[in-house]
């Protein structure tokens, strides 16, 4: 897990290119220094670290894809948010993941907050509509956007995971 930049403690401005090329950065240094093997990687990711997850995915081999609060783009949740402004042209890093996402070859597993005010669940069915392989998606009832770590989600995680990785390593 790093930081990307721009957050936490690591320096730089965030944008679009500059965040997927520190997640694709950290993936290909993990591997080159054996510290993993694509195989056996799991890329992660929530709301917008979801987008950045699903260009990692869409650029590398990677064992599973786990998105929490997924969107098809920041720019269509944003039109949803400000309908009578127009944020489509405005928005300068549209992290498209409903784009990228016919690349992606891994399994899948999403989850969805029920009482989400900032994505949407249509924004995360859209991605889900053109999402090319079976993916596995749970609604975690009684959460919110940025408080969705309960036990259901981490018994749903080992659950998924416990196939990907059948020696337990």
């Amino acid at each position: 897990m790093a930081n990307p930049r721009g957050y936490g403690a690591s320096t730089g401005q965030p944008a679009e290119t500059a965040l997927v090329a520190d997640a694709l950065a950290v993936l290909d240094w993990l591997w080159a220094q054996g510290r993993a093997r694509p195989e056996r990687t799991i890329v992660m990711g929530r709301s917008l670290g979801s987008a950045i997850a699903v260009q990692a995915a869409a650029s590398r081999e990677v064992a599973g894809v786990v998105l929490l609060n997924p969107m098809d783009s920041i720019a269509a949740v944003a039109a949803t948010h400000y309908p009578y402004f127009p944020v489509r042209t405005l928005i300068r890093h549209p992290f498209d993941s409903a784009a990228l996402a016919g690349r992606v070859t891994a399994p899948t597993l999403v989850f969805k907050a029920e009482r989400d005010a900032i994505v949407p669940h249509q924004h995360t069915d859209a991605l889900m509509a053109v999402w090319p392989t079976p993916a596995r998606v749970i609604t975690l009832y009684g959460t919110t956007h940025n408080a969705m770590l309960t036990p259901v989600f981490y018994a749903s995680v080992n659950e998924w995971l416990n196939p990907l990785v059948p020696d337990g390593s």
